[in-house]
């Protein structure tokens, strides 16, 4: 099997590691935050010395490396060289005052738009384009903060000829995503990819047989899900540099979709994303008191 080496553009090595962090385990996770927060410090380090300052062993290390998709630590340390050096570069030839600053501003906006290539898998951008644009309906799906962006890429759409709807609220969008039908797409959009309420709405789409396109500021391995409730702070941390990537991933409905979960309790966990009205959540509540009724 060919493995996927990562290459991210100059500047993007950080977004890279942001973009994969949360898909991590805990002790691979602190390896890549002090990699993502000190990237100074890292690139005079051992891979004895990362996996002491992230109280692991150097083993981890080489795999937490190998996990983010590069050859192994030195490669992962020779491109946060490169991307200090162009930082560095890039800072002293700025003017002095007010004409610097804003040339400082207009630098960091148009890197953010340029090393968020980093983390977005063409392939899957593709596929998900192509969808959209065949798809007889579309729909757009994002609550919280990322209602805005679903609504501005609503917009987007609209304007460049391809109709869409973009419900505001969270209970239409799971009401028109379950009458979707096979070949419609329902595009989710989730800074976090771990908003119940906009999952739920991914769910009612994949059961109804629709293409599901995922826009989040993380990449995560297919079937893989970060949920938290609605209106709370993610279980990842922000890091200092307040940088993230972006990606895009098409899941057709064989595939699974954002609330897929595997395992013994995939049912149950399932059952807690039907929208509210939903009549197997009361049978489902109704079995559960059955049981404790019996366990007495």
């Amino acid at each position: 099997m060919n493995v996927r080496i990562a290459e991210p553009p100059i500047g993007g090595t950080i977004d890279h590691i942001l973009s994969v962090l949360p898909s991590l385990i805990p002790s691979a996770q602190r390896v890549a935050r002090i990699c993502a927060e000190r990237p100074e410090d890292v690139v005079e380090m051992s891979g004895a010395d990362l996996a002491a300052a992230a109280e692991t062993s150097p083993p981890t290390v080489s795999r937490t490396c190998q996990a983010l998709g590069f050859q192994g630590f030195q490669h992962l340390r020779m491109l946060l060289v490169r991307d200090l050096g162009a930082a560095a570069r890039a800072s002293r030839s700025r003017e002095a005052g007010t004409a610097g600053w804003l040339q400082g501003i207009a630098d960091g906006a148009g890197e953010i738009l340029r090393t968020s290539l980093a983390s977005v898998d063409t392939a899957a951008f593709e596929s998900a384009a192509d969808a959209i644009v065949a798809a007889p309906r579309v729909l757009l799906v994002g609550t919280g903060a990322s209602g805005p962006a679903a609504q501005g890429i609503a917009l987007k759409l609209t304007i460049n000829g391809r109709p869409c709807e973009a419900p505001a609220d969270g209970v239409s969008q799971q009401l028109t995503a379950r009458v979707l039908r096979p070949g419609d797409v329902c595009v989710v959009v989730s800074s976090s990819g771990a908003n119940m309420v906009t999952l739920a709405a991914a769910a009612a789409a994949r059961e109804a047989g629709a293409t599901v396109v995922g826009v989040t500021s993380f990449s995560l391995r297919a079937g893989q899900v970060r949920r938290h409730p609605p209106g709370r702070r993610s279980t990842v941390p922000e890091l200092g540099s307040g940088r993230r990537g972006c990606g895009a991933r098409a899941v057709p409905p064989a595939l699974g979709a954002p609330a897929r979960r595997d395992g013994p309790h995939g049912r149950r966990r399932r059952h807690r994303a039907r929208p509210l009205g939903d009549p197997r959540r009361a049978r489902g509540a109704g079995r559960r008191v059955d049981r404790r009724r019996r366990r007495r």
